[in-house]
């Protein structure tokens, strides 16, 4: 269970425990434990929701475009539209509606469904593992290919090299003329 959930969780009950531990009256730690519970409830619709933005990201990064001729991506892409918008609205109303909390569930449910949505109709698509095949087999490729032209431009920047900037006559080293030694102004005595 998420961490974000066992602290609401465990605050619910530290609360209850206030009844029996410092006689704190029932009304009260049962109000504040409800608050936990339901603050419990938001956070996992939020974690629902984190975790389908990741698919959807990982989603993002596979080349789906010939799918359906496009019009897979063409869907989600205005799915994704609307689960942003109808999750940014349900974060504002989850504040407005404090004195009727139960109505700031509603638009977190639409959310939901959204995420569901997403889930299976996208991510777990049956041809989504064929684009993720085809989309590493296609880097592969051009992967060996860049290799390969980076070997055959290497050897061609090497022979204009050398071509360009070796001598036009070589000699075998014998022939070749010694440097000349300066005389030294010092004689022998």
């Amino acid at each position: 269970m998420p961490q974000e959930l066992l602290f609401e969780i465990n605050a619910a009950f530290d609360h209850l425990s206030r009844y029996w531990q410092y006689d704190e009256p029932e009304e009260k730690v049962v109000h504040k434990a409800c608050a936990h519970i339901k603050r419990a409830c938001f956070d996992a619709y939020k974690l629902i929701l984190k975790s389908t933005v990741d698919d959807y990201e990982n989603l993002k990064e596979i080349d789906t475009s010939i799918k359906d001729n496009g019009e897979f991506d063409k869907r989600l892409i205005q799915l994704s539209s609307k689960l942003e918008k109808k999750a940014t609205k349900a974060r504002e109303l989850e504040g407005n509606n404090a004195e009727d909390w139960h109505k700031a569930f509603e638009p977190w449910k639409e959310v939901y469904n959204l995420c569901q949505e997403l889930k299976y109709n996208f991510v777990e698509n049956e041809n989504v593992p064929w684009a993720r095949r085809k989309n590493k087999l296609y880097t592969r490729k051009n992967l060996a290919v860049a290799f390969v032209l980076g070997i055959i431009t290497s050897l061609i920047a090497s022979l204009i090299f050398f071509f360009a900037f070796s001598p036009n006559e070589t000699k075998p080293p014998s022939e070749k003329q010694a440097p000349a030694v300066k005389e030294s102004n010092y004689s022998e005595e």
